[in-house]
Order: C-alpha cells, then sequence, then structure tokens
C-alpha cells in the first residue's frame, strides 16, 4: 500500500510539473497584440505608475492607444480622481483608490465612458521607471527655461539617466499631478523623435531583463510586439481626458465630455486628416534687429497662421531661432518649421499656454531678412 501511495504521489508530482511547464510554454507562445494587428484592430494598454509602494494603488495612469493600420498611438492621461464605479448611494469610486488587482473595475469604467476595451495593463513604480531608463541608456531631452530650477540642467539638450528623468518629471510647482503629464510627454516626444536609437533594446532577452519587476498582464511575446509597434508607429496624439470634476472629489465624463473625445481626439488616430491651419503661434525676437517679430508675423498670416501674441524675448543674443510646440502636436509642429525653414524644433509642453508653437527669432533668421 505505501508503495501505491508513494507511485501515485510521483505520478501526479510528474503530471503538475508537466502541466505547468505546458502553460508556461503556452504563455511564451501566445501574443494576442500580433493577433490585434493583423485585424487591424486598436490595442489599448493603461500603464499605472506610482513613486512609492501603496497597496498596489497608483497615482499615474495613462491610457496607450494604437491604431497599426494607421501607424499612429494616442495617449490619453486618466486624472487619479477619475470615477471607476458607483458605491450604492451613487457616488463614484476614485481611480487611485482601486487596487488594481481587480483591473475589471478600470477597464468596465473605461469602457462605458470611452468605449475603448482595455484587455491589457503595465503597473511600474519609479524604482522600476529609472532603471528602464538606465538599461536603454538614457534619454536625450531638449529642457526649456521652465525647468531651469532644476540642478545640474540647463536651457538646450540635456542628457538624463533614471534618476535625472524622474527627478524631471516630480519636480513640478505644487506637485501637481497635471504639469507632470506635461513633462511625461516631453520625454515621450523625445523618444519618439529619437525611436531609431531604440530599436537595438527591442529583442527577447532586453525586454525579460527589463520586464523582471512589472506587473503585467502581457506576455514576453507581446511586450516585444507593443514596443515593436511603438517604434513603427509615426504619429503621436495625446490628450487630457475631458470631465468634470464633481462636488465629492470625484472626475466623472458625461455625455458632452464623451462626444469632445470621440471628436476631437479619438477620430486622429482612426481617420486621415490635413493638419489644422487653426494653428495659434507666439513669435518673439531674440535678436537686436527690430521687426523681425512683425515681419515674420505677416509671412506666417499670409499662409492662415494664427499669430496670437509678438513681441520681444529676454535674450537679445539668440543664435540660432527656436521652434517650440507646446501642446504635443508634430504635424503643426512641421508645418511651422517647413514654412519659415528652419530646422531647430522642440517639443516642451506646456498645458497653461494658450498657444500651440512658440517660436523665438535668432540671429539665423535675423542675417536671412537682412538678405533679402
Amino acid at each position: 500500500m505505501k508503495k501505491i501511495i508513494i507511485a501515485l504521489f510521483i505520478a501526479l508530482s510528474l503530471a503538475l510539473f508537466i502541466t505547468n511547464a505546458v502553460v508556461k510554454m503556452n504563455l511564451n507562445r501566445r501574443n494576442i497584440i500580433s493577433q490585434l494587428q493583423s485585424e487591424s484592430s486598436m490595442i489599448n494598454v493603461l500603464v499605472a505608475g506610482a513613486n512609492n509602494f501603496n497597496d498596489n494603488r497608483f497615482s499615474f495612469f495613462m491610457l496607450v492607444s494604437i491604431n497599426p493600420d494607421k501607424s499612429s498611438v494616442g495617449l490619453t492621461f486618466i486624472p487619479p480622481t477619475y470615477s471607476v464605479d458607483a458605491k450604492d448611494d451613487g457616488s463614484g469610486v476614485k481611480l487611485n483608490s482601486v487596487d488594481l488587482n481587480d483591473f475589471s473595475i478600470v477597464s468596465k469604467a473605461i469602457e462605458r465612458d470611452l468605449g475603448l476595451k482595455v484587455p491589457f495593463y503595465i503597473s511600474l513604480y519609479s524604482v522600476d521607471a529609472q532603471r528602464i531608463t538606465d538599461l536603454v541608456e538614457g534619454i536625450n531631452l531638449f529642457i526649456f527655461e521652465s525647468a531651469k530650477l532644476l540642478k545640474g540642467l540647463s536651457s538646450g539638450v540635456n542628457y538624463l539617466d533614471g534618476k535625472k528623468s524622474l527627478e524631471y518629471i516630480n519636480n513640478v510647482e505644487n506637485n501637481s499631478i497635471y504639469y507632470k503629464y506635461d513633462r511625461v510627454m516631453d520625454i515621450v516626444l523625445s523618444l519618439s523623435k529619437n525611436r531609431e536609437l531604440y530599436r537595438k533594446f527591442i529583442n527577447r532577452p532586453f525586454i525579460e531583463r527589463a520586464s523582471e519587476t512589472l506587473r503585467t498582464n502581457l506576455t514576453i511575446p507581446e511586450l516585444e510586439s507593443l514596443l515593436q509597434l511603438l517604434v513603427d508607429n509615426t504619429s503621436v496624439h495625446w490628450t487630457l481626458l475631458p470631465g468634470q470634476l464633481e462636488p465629492d472629489g470625484v472626475y466623472s465624463m458625461d455625455e458632452i465630455a464623451r462626444k469632445m473625445y470621440r471628436d476631437t481626439f479619438l477620430r486622429k488616430l482612426v481617420v486621415d486628416s490635413e493638419t489644422e491651419k487653426n494653428i495659434k503661434v507666439t513669435i518673439l525676437n531674440g535678436t537686436t534687429v527690430s521687426g523681425l517679430a512683425m515681419k515674420t508675423r505677416k509671412t506666417l498670416m499670409r499662409d492662415g497662421i494664427n499669430v496670437v501674441q509678438f513681441g520681444t524675448y529676454h535674450d537679445q543674443n539668440l543664435q540660432k531661432t527656436l521652434i517650440i510646440d507646446q501642446k504635443g502636436d508634430s504635424e503643426r509642429l512641421d508645418l511651422i518649421s517647413s514654412k519659415l525653414e528652419i530646422e531647430n524644433r522642440h517639443h516642451v509642453i506646456d498645458s497653461t499656454q494658450l498657444h500651440d508653437i512658440l517660436v523665438i527669432i535668432g540671429n539665423d533668421l535675423g542675417v536671412l531678412n537682412d538678405e533679402k
């Protein structure tokens, strides 16, 4: 009898081992991302982040939407107090109070409000983001005057390792999550601009190493396919989720907000459209040559560009004309850059500004105007 029990135990252990091996092998082969790509379906992934561990609760939320058919990527920043459920009394439950282990609560709320199915999530903490940034050899980021208060950084292109990248994101006025979203977009657009530098990291061994501390329901093959799509897709759009703050502090969407999101944001991801001409531009003269801002204003206005402000920059000895996109629209940046024939262009997101594009005229454009 004892021998029979031992034999049964060995057989059961062997069966469990084989079962686990088969499950693991199937997981390693599973690639729903590639399946969705072949079907030209929208791929949606919720990315959640936090500076410190707090019982699997997070304070940063970004919905990544990829349309493989149109080579476009959409990023929706979701306020931490977004309503994801309703209590018995009808009040909402804030997103940052939900344990992400119960991801179905979050995905149902997003599908309810945005009409998007979100089957995947990735959650990480600041230490994870810092480690991954270092693994990809850091970021070359253009930083404008608003960030000069950060120690060791200056206006212009700066190399940021993982620690500096996190300092750049977190060191904002009043610790505002919305200002942090702006700075995250600075980094995202910089990565997109230099995407070819990061293509070499899209391989199985690197992804396994980079993702070993992440929590996600994506497999390694799916992460690999997802990163490949992000590198291959060239058009990046972003928005803050439209909605309103309720008296109880919950951020909710009504039908007007849902329509706004569909018409002004999702449409960009699924429909080919020409770059809008309703671009708001501010022009500042960074030279001692008088009248340059006025001349540049006339040049743009002849082509239907709306110049909302022009004047003098505080630095009167800027050597190279600078074009800065402050709303995260590469197409608009390309358009203004092309019209002024200036290639020194960068993204520095500042959603508090009324203008979309800031043009600061340097001595190079002053010389060209003198020659004409």
